[in-house]
């Protein structure tokens, strides 16, 4: 009866821990990778930023014609005065002037007026160079904001992968150090009669609880790893509602090997670095930019005029034509700040561009050795784990014939797991590896991403 209970404690001990760590099944969502990165692709708050970004980067670009294209304004006035000079200026406006208007008392004391005023303006660019390199920026700051979505795309896509495998290792941990838990209360179960009957000494039946109280410590560990790897995921996919993510994929026995590893080549067309280079190209016309304020500034000006003493009434019309020329001789050495300023910015983009490529060499190149890594451990672990079990078959005879202790049991028993735990991460590192490689060589298109 003691023992029926203490199993009875155990089991409800167990699912008390593994329903805190994946969540009431009732709010469980059993999901693919596909379909992870799928609801990624709308609800991704990293993507959703960047996307933002890249409208912002449009809207700027379309802003920037300003200065560029001719601007058309229609303004309106409305004035009632009786002082001599409006009135005078008013009347002349308006094509109402008359001989009676010069006699003394109507030009000193003149009555008050109505003047309304309409007029339609262009202003037309002759010659703004600052301007023009200033559109020219912002589009190039468009097309960088644009190759920045493709690679925040890619490396959401990527980053969800990793967690999803991740969430994958921890599962299968907490299942393996839960199923050896029950092990190892069995055998403390089986120690504890056999200590009372005489059968064991002790020290064995205190090394079975040992085992037992590390594998307790071992799976809560477990348990809040696996929570915070599905919190992580929930959070890059933008998985707001509540219940855990169950992974339904597993990291395959067979892992793919690109093809290119053989030959890694450095992809000079991967987005995030076309996003430096419209970078770099746009820090060179915000410098000519910069530099184009030394020159003048010439603009067109046009307008259509109608006066009248009432809204919308056009006693008389007129037209103005003309031109303004503009040179800046001096403003507080605003010019130099920001031609300077200019420069460095260029020089800035320049060195973030040379630091990426030399990055992503060697990022690829540590890749390629941590795939390779990664294959020698997991045969390793593979023919360790083929041994461990081995092992503990023949201490599992060798303790039924009383030529084996518990405690080589409990040290095989943990040797075996230790072994599948190992292969299991070297798994996990092959398939992560694999997917930085494919990310940093550019040749993982991310709808592709999706369907594998």
């Amino acid at each position: 009866m003691k023992k029926m209970n203490l199993l009875l404690l155990l089991c409800l001990w167990l699912a008390w821990t593994v329903t805190t760590a994946l969540g009431d099944d009732s709010t469980a969502y059993r999901m693919s990778l596909p379909d992870v990165l799928s609801h990624a692709q709308e609800h991704a708050y990293a993507l959703q930023m960047s996307k933002e970004e890249a409208t912002i980067a449009r809207a700027n670009s379309r802003a920037a014609w300003q200065g560029i294209l001719p601007s058309v304004s229609l303004q309106s006035a409305f004035m009632r005065s009786d002082d001599p000079v409006a009135v005078f200026g008013t009347k002349l406006r308006q094509g109402i002037f008359t001989a009676n208007d010069f006699q003394l008392n109507a030009l000193n004391r003149p009555p008050e007026i109505n003047g309304f005023s309409t007029s339609l303006i262009a202003q037309v660019p002759l010659f703004n160079p600052g301007d023009l390199f200033g559109k020219l920026a912002a589009n190039h700051q468009a097309e960088s904001a644009a190759s920045r979505l493709d690679w925040t795309r890619s490396v959401i896509n990527f980053q969800i992968r990793q967690a999803y495998w991740r969430l994958y290792l921890s599962t299968k941990r907490q299942s393996a150090l839960a199923a050896a838990l029950r092990s190892a209360a069995a055998i403390c179960d089986n120690a504890r009669l056999a200590i009372e009957n005489g059968l064991l000494s002790r020290a064995d039946f205190l090394a079975a609880e040992l085992r037992h109280a590390e594998l307790e410590e071992m799976l809560i560990i477990a348990g809040n790893d696996l929570q915070a790897a599905g919190d992580a995921l929930k959070l890059l996919a933008g998985f707001d509602k509540p219940g855990a993510i169950v992974p339904l994929d597993s990291i395959p026995g067979d892992i793919a090997i690109p093809p290119s590893l053989q030959n890694p080549q450095h992809n000079l067309h991967r987005s995030d670095l076309s996003a430096l280079k419209h970078q770099v190209a746009a820090s060179k016309h915000a410098l000519r930019q910069a530099r184009s304020r030394w020159l003048p500034r010439l603009n067109g000006v046009v307008s259509r005029d109608w006066h009248g003493d009432s809204w919308l009434e056009s006693d008389n019309d007129s037209w103005t034509i003309g031109a303004t020329l503009e040179l800046s001789l001096f403003s507080g050495f605003s010019r130099v700040g920001n031609t300077a300023k200019a420069a460095a910015h260029l020089r800035k983009s320049e060195a973030a561009y040379r630091k990426i490529q030399q990055q992503s060499r060697q990022g690829i190149a540590a890749l390629v050795r941590h795939i390779k890594a990664a294959q020698q451990r997991i045969q390793v672990a593979e023919l360790a784990v083929e041994h461990a079990h081995q092992g503990l078959d023949e201490r599992r005879k060798r303790h039924a014939e009383g030529l084996a202790t518990l405690a080589d049991l409990l040290m095989q028993e943990s040797l075996l797991i230790e072994a599948e735990l190992r292969e299991l991460q070297a798994r996990y590192d092959l398939q992560v590896s694999i997917d930085e490689y494919e990310l940093l060589t550019g040749y993982s298109d991310p709808e592709q991403e999706m369907n594998r």
